[in-house]
């Protein structure tokens, strides 16, 4: 498969020699804002490892393979997760990245905790967002993984729903 998108790479570049520097690729790309997923799951404090997690696959979804990114010279981008969410009760919740479903910290990209809304909980939801800036293309190959946590005393549940990526590839 690697061996695919190179030549793939060396074919797009070859026959674009011209256009190269003038077409979408020559700076930063954004990959427009896309829905990962609709439907509302709770999160609780029982672990990272043992919550409902959302998977990315950057080959396939997009007009461009994060393989090929990389390729043509991407070497950071930035990925901003927005969501609607509510607090069931007190405590922080987290948004951890992970370039594998595997249940091991060993795959862990980056990780964002915060607390909504403070100690208010809420019958409504909110959006929020995040952005992790600066990741590097090579932390992930084909997989982003959105994992969800909850820490803090005594339950710490939340849920999310409307979850939505977009990413930006920079050179």
């Amino acid at each position: 498969m690697k061996n695919y998108y190179k030549t793939y790479v060396s074919n797009y570049l070859d026959s674009s020699t011209n256009n190269y520097k003038n077409n979408e690729l020559s700076g930063d790309y954004t990959v427009s804002e896309f829905s990962v997923r609709e439907g509302e799951v709770k999160i609780t404090d029982a672990g990272r490892f043992k919550q409902h997690y959302d998977v990315i696959n950057l080959d396939k979804l997009f007009k461009y393979p994060h393989s090929f990114m990389k390729d043509v010279g991407y070497k950071t981008m930035d990925i901003t997760v927005t969501m609607q969410m509510r607090k069931i009760s007190k405590g922080l919740q987290g948004l951890l990245l992970f370039n594998s479903t595997a249940s091991s910290n060993d795959y862990y990209v980056d990780g964002h905790e915060f607390s909504y809304c403070g100690s208010t909980l809420g019958k409504e939801y909110g959006e929020v967002s995040y952005t992790f800036s600066g990741l590097t293309t090579s932390s992930f190959s084909d997989m982003l993984v959105l994992r969800y946590g909850a820490s803090g005393t005594a339950n710490d549940d939340w849920m999310n729903k409307d979850v939505r990526v977009k990413i930006v590839y920079h050179k």
